[in-house]
């Protein structure tokens, strides 16, 4: 997971996740690196590259 989950209608939820991010540097950079890493899978070359490989199955 890149994110940390929480209960969008509960306060103590949302105060206590970002207490953690802000305290915790370590969890902080990890999550970054995730959410780093899951956004690629959606980037523009990915999706080139993935429509190519369609296009050459597909001759």
């Amino acid at each position: 997971d890149a994110a940390l989950y929480v209960n969008p209608y509960e306060t103590d939820d949302i105060t206590r996740a970002i207490k953690t991010i802000t305290a915790d540097a370590d969890l902080r950079e990890e999550l970054v690196r995730r959410g780093r890493a899951q956004a690629e899978l959606f980037s523009v070359e990915r999706y080139r590259q993935r429509i190519a490989a369609l296009y050459d199955r597909l001759r």
